[in-house]
């Protein structure tokens, strides 16, 4: 960094004791000394954005570029501010050109990888991803780190390639696998962990302490499905202990800490100091509810604070620790035969291992008569949305002629990728009146009102929905899928098992062509089934946390009991 060294050390320390106030208060005088000083405007920028105020780091970075316009931070920090306000082709264009700049800015590859990753270029994002983890970091760099990093910066990049190619099966499962445990080996070499011992002579509790441990206990698909858990766990079997890993806390987020026994935060912590607190909270049974994804501690599992520990829910494959011993399925989504190799045992629950808390203001399901434009609907984010996705669901649109399909996702706001996405339909000979592109609606409540015009949900390849089909499935819209061989193929057919609605999942493209087009053609029983959905939902105790609780106390229990034997 530029500057005055004593100067950017007195920001640094403001910045450091939460001061960001003072931080800025020295950017500022700093820079009526050296109002062309790119790092130190690039500094006051990162101290904004870190504030919340975009448009100021916005504008700070600018200037960093016209007083120096191959600042490779600055090119970097107005990267990320385009990434958030969905300016992904500006986005792109910064890294890229910080990148020439730098070609060994590890940072910016990891940054342009998970870029291109949600705008449907994953082997673009692995490719960025393999070559981040090949650059040396830049850990201390205040620039692009305002606050110290708690992870080292590979395992970091490690982390992001592992979600990216579980996501969207990009490797096969010997591969995953594989990768997975490089992981852990890379953690343990840099951390130099020294697990934690339990004894196996203790007795079984009269009550087993759960500690949960999540990224996620806020407004997130997780949270979602965890809390009915949350509410219907039996405090007499049960004590729970949630450890918090949020950042931006929200009305999710108090409502889950009112649901829990105990409530830890996690963020700022190592994973040692995590463990040691899981430890000292003399937890039974840990769970992990994130793997790999944003912000997740799976090092902490790697300390094994706790005898049994397990991962649940929110990843979508092995996360290939030693420590890990289960890995929370159900026979649909794990059967016998599964092609998924994996570091922990599968611990098959007795039904669908989900529940769903409907959203409390979700409109009533809306009434389509068969005289209506037979309407099929994706509500999908388009990170879940495959080239071999369209491909099948343009068959689909051939096979049903007058069907339209409606398509809602976020990115829709952006004029390219509407284009992009009707010139894919049109190269199948799909014009662009039986397409309706729809972005972001104002609240959950109008968003769920829109399967009132959808008769059948598409559901995505190779993943599947997950709260997108709950969604659909509670405003009465049946959700077509094609179940693959992994996890992460099969979450609807879960779903769908539970529901009876056996089916809606199908094993094949063929199929799932067929089971579409033979909708159409029985607008009646489509009308039953849409009118019957709810009942049908509740019948089968799929939005019954208490359901759920049972069945994991009951296996947290045998867990318990196979580690005091040995086993």
């Amino acid at each position: 960094m530029s500057g005055t060294p004593t100067r950017l050390a007195a920001i640094i320390a403001h910045v450091d004791r939460g001061d960001f106030a003072g931080a800025l208060n020295g950017c500022a005088t700093a820079l009526a000394e050296n109002p062309l000083d790119g790092d130190l405007i690039c500094l006051a920028g990162m101290i904004n954005g870190r504030l919340g105020r975009l448009p100021d780091a916005e504008a700070c970075f600018r200037e960093a570029l016209a007083a120096q316009p191959d600042h490779p931070y600055a090119l970097y920090n107005l990267g990320k501010v385009a990434a958030i306000l969905s300016r992904s082709g500006e986005a792109v264009a910064a890294y890229r050109r910080a990148l020439e700049i730098r070609p060994d800015f590890a940072e910016a590859y990891t940054n342009l990888g998970n870029l291109y990753g949600r705008s449907r270029r994953w082997k673009d994002a692995a490719e960025c991803l393999r070559r981040g983890l090949a650059c040396p970091s830049d850990p201390d760099n205040r620039l692009i780190h305002l606050v110290p990093q708690r992870e080292d910066a590979a395992l970091q990049i490690m982390s992001a390639y592992l979600a990216l190619q579980s996501y969207h099966v990009l490797t096969t499962p010997e591969e995953s696998l594989a990768l997975h445990r490089d992981w852990e080996a890379r953690y343990k070499t840099v951390h130099g962990v020294a697990p934690y011992h339990h004894s196996r002579s203790r007795a079984l509790p009269k009550r087993l302490r759960i500690g949960y441990v999540s990224p996620d206990f806020r407004q997130h698909s997780v949270a979602y499905f965890m809390e009915p858990i949350l509410a219907a766990h039996d405090r007499e079997r049960v004590e729970v202990y949630c450890y918090a890993e949020v950042r931006a806390p929200d009305a999710v987020t108090e409502r889950l800490r009112g649901l829990s026994d105990h409530w830890r935060e996690t963020v700022n912590l190592s994973d040692a100091e995590v463990a040691r607190r899981i430890h000292e909270d003399g937890i039974d049974v840990l769970v992990d509810l994130a793997g790999h994804t944003r912000d997740g501690r799976l090092g902490v599992f790697v300390h094994r604070p706790a005898p049994v520990q397990a991962t649940y829910l929110g990843y979508f494959t092995t996360t290939g620790l030693s420590a890990m011993d289960y890995w929370l399925s159900d026979a649909v989504l794990s059967p016998d035969d599964t092609a998924e190799p994996s570091s922990e045992r599968i611990w098959r629950l007795p039904g669908c291992s989900f529940c769903y808390a409907p959203a409390a203001d979700a409109p009533e399901v809306a009434d389509r008569s068969p005289s209506e434009p037979f309407t099929l609907g994706c509500f999908n984010d388009l990170s879940k949305v495959s080239d071999e996705a369209l491909a099948l669901w343009a068959r689909v649109m051939q096979a049903v002629p007058d069907a339209r399909l409606v398509l809602k996702a976020k990115q829709f706001a952006d004029q390219g990728v509407r284009e992009d996405f009707i010139a894919s339909f049109a190269s199948s000979g799909i014009t662009a009146n039986r397409l309706q592109l729809l972005t972001r609606t104002p609240d959950a409540r109008t968003h769920l009102a829109l399967y009132g015009g959808v008769d059948v949900a598409l559901d995505t390849i190779p993943r599947t929905g997950g709260t997108t089909t709950a969604e659909a499935l509670w405003m009465g819209v049946p959700v077509v899928t094609l179940a693959g061989k992994r996890y992460v193929e099969r979450l609807s057919a879960s779903m769908l098992h539970c529901m009876g609605l056996t089916d809606c999942i199908t094993a094949d493209e063929n199929a799932y062509v067929d089971r579409v087009a033979a909708f159409a053609r029985d607008r009646t029983a489509l009308r039953e089934l849409r009118t019957g959905m709810r009942a049908r939902l509740k019948a089968a105790g799929f939005c019954d946390g208490r359901r759920v609780a049972r069945m994991l106390e009951a296996g947290f229990n045998d867990m318990y009991q196979a580690f005091l034997r040995g086993e």
